[in-house]
Order: structure tokens, then C-alpha cells, then sequence
């Protein structure tokens, strides 16, 4: 009987400790599993369902990115670094968004706009290859 106690308490202890999966957590999972499919379309649907989630909205604007949507893909990596910026995330983060924005902005044909996204992701993190070797190709449109 002690021990049926003892189990019911820690149960009840576990449960209502642990900290439940947030909504934005379970379309983030939705989301990249469609995504891992191919299926942008649904994964960017899942992942507009998360609002106010940072990487809900990069994830969307890769999930848009990739079914050639690049107004959209631009609308959302600009709404994470509006989150990323206010919740102060590490540079990384923002170096892949802006990155990403810089791409968007480049199938745009937005080349200023492409070339100031890619520097700022150079200015968080120097390391990159992919955003110097945009920079570098094809000058005569960045510049």
C-alpha cells in the first residue's frame, strides 16, 4: 500500500511538473516532417500555425523558398529576424536568416537588397563560404 502511494504521488509529481509541448512546438514538428517528404506546401501551412515562433518562421520561409515563393519566403525570414532580434538569439541564427533572405532576395533579381542581407550575415558570423561565394558570383549583378 506504501508503495502504490509512493507511485501515485511521483506520478502526480511528473506530471504536473513537466512542462508540456507547446503549440508552436507540435506545428514545428508537423511542419519539418512534411518538409523532409517534399512537401512544402503543407510543411510551410504547418509552420504558419506556430505565430510568434521564430524559427516557425525561418522553417516557413525555406518551405516557401522551395516551392519558388520567394515574396513570401522574404515576408517570413523578415518576421524571424524580427523575433530572433527581440529574443536576442545567437549570431548563428541570424546568420542563416539573413543568408537565406539574401537567396530570396537574389531570385528576386533584388541584387542591393541580396548584398546587404549577405553582409549582415557575414558581420554575425565571418565563417560562412556560402554567403562569400554569393558575394562573389556573378559581381556585375550584386554590385
Amino acid at each position: 500500500m506504501k508503495n502504490c502511494t509512493l507511485a501515485a504521488a511521483l506520478f502526480f509529481l511528473a506530471a504536473t511538473t513537466l512542462p508540456a509541448q507547446s503549440p508552436a512546438h507540435n506545428h514545428l514538428v508537423k511542419g519539418d516532417k512534411q518538409y523532409d517528404q517534399g512537401n512544402y506546401a503543407a510543411a510551410e501551412n504547418a509552420y504558419r500555425q506556430a505565430p510568434g515562433d521564430a524559427q516557425a518562421n525561418f522553417n516557413a520561409g525555406n518551405a516557401a523558398f522551395q516551392q519558388g515563393k520567394f515574396e513570401p519566403a522574404v515576408k517570413y525570414y523578415e518576421a524571424a529576424l524580427s523575433r530572433q532580434q527581440a529574443n536576442k538569439s545567437t549570431n548563428p541564427q541570424q546568420a542563416d536568416t539573413w543568408f537565406n533572405l539574401g537567396n530570396a532576395y537574389l531570385r528576386l533579381g533584388k541584387y542591393r537588397e541580396a548584398v546587404g542581407a549577405y553582409q549582415k550575415s557575414l558581420r554575425l558570423q565571418s565563417t560562412l563560404p556560402h554567403t562569400k561565394k554569393n558575394l562573389q558570383t556573378p559581381p556585375n549583378k550584386l554590385n
